[in-house]
């Protein structure tokens, strides 16, 4: 029997910036605006790329309900509402009109960071899902992290998956984000002992049934706020999460400039006290070993910056739109 033909997987990543207007008054909300039309234009955005997995950060504003009765019939949506789950739904269309209100204030009792993951129903099962908020962050905003696992085996074959860590950092205070990097790489660790059924003591019993360790990708996607410019605090988000920019890595090998996801150009661009200019700070990561175990290690295999004309901006960044593959 001929082997399995292996298809990329595609994600689409986006800092929506559907902050509530009950919060523009702060400096860097300062451009919000359109929070409802904006929510059905990146819905409308998502339709049209098709991606498998959507990764969104920032998700907090007007008519977030919206997105999900547009994206809903062919995405299963973790909107990060922990034990309010199926109600949440009912919630948004029974007072749609009051949305400003109602999904700001659920979304922030129920820890969600702002986070929201979705896959394509028809093409994959879920494996697990779990989150974990962030004990320090300037915003009060409850920002964290969360891991969407997903059976990949349609695309990669028997017994694959791959973990889906989305994420959020502090905009300016730096002490906050090395806090907040030290509790990501503590959960990727967690959820890799959780998920895949680990023992500390007996990699072989995981090995024996379930997911299997070395067939599992694990990426870290999200607004880390950290520019690439950085060179010191980026190399430092690299060697804390033992992770590889697979942006830097796809410029390299094809010969490209690096493009940026945080724009001057975008008319909703707030100059951010440590952020005055163009920059990247929208991160996808590939982790290889998580404590000497290896995983399965992901690659490029297309990647694009979706950027609209000035005056059609769906966000003040701009989104992602990466395919990946195992390494060969």
């Amino acid at each position: 029997m001929a082997a399995m033909q292996k298809q990329p997987l595609s994600l689409f990543s986006l800092n929506c910036y559907l902050v509530p207007s009950l919060f523009s008054f702060k400096k860097v909300n300062s451009t919000c605006r359109e929070q409802g039309s904006r929510s059905g234009l990146i819905a409308d955005l998502v339709i049209k790329k098709k991606p498998d997995v959507i990764l969104f950060q920032e998700m907090w504003g007007t008519n977030v309900n919206q997105i999900h009765h547009k994206l809903a019939p062919q995405y299963h949506l973790q909107p990060s509402t922990g034990s309010w789950g199926g109600v949440t739904p009912s919630l948004w269309n029974l007072y749609g009109y009051k949305t400003t209100i109602l999904d700001p204030l659920l979304f922030w009792l129920n820890h969600s960071g702002g986070l929201m993951s979705g896959f394509d129903r028809n093409k994959f099962h879920l494996k697990d899902w779990k989150k974990h908020t962030f004990t320090v962050s300037e915003s009060g905003s409850r920002k964290g992290v969360s891991c969407l696992h997903l059976d990949t085996s349609s695309l990669w074959g028997e017994g694959s998956s791959v973990m889906l860590f989305n994420t959020h950092l502090d905009p300016n205070h730096r002490d906050n984000k090395r806090e907040q990097i030290s509790q990501i790489h503590s959960f990727v660790k967690q959820s890799q002992i959780q998920i895949l059924n680990l023992r500390k003591s007996s990699i072989e019993k995981a090995e024996q049934g379930g997911t299997q360790v070395s067939k599992c990708g694990v990426l870290i996607v999200g607004d880390f706020n950290i520019p690439s410019s950085w060179k010191e605090e980026r190399q430092l988000l690299l060697d804390r999460l033992n992770a590889r920019d697979l942006y830097s890595e796809h410029i390299t090998q094809c010969s490209l400039e690096e493009d940026f996801t945080y724009e001057s150009d975008n008319s909703y661009f707030t100059k951010l006290v440590e952020t005055k200019t163009s920059r990247r700070i929208d991160y996808v990561l590939a982790v290889d070993s998580v404590d000497d175990k290896k995983m399965l290690p992901l690659s490029v295999h297309g990647w694009d910056i979706e950027k609209q004309e000035r005056g059609r901006e769906v966000s003040d960044h701009w989104a992602q739109i990466i395919q990946v593959m195992p390494q060969e």
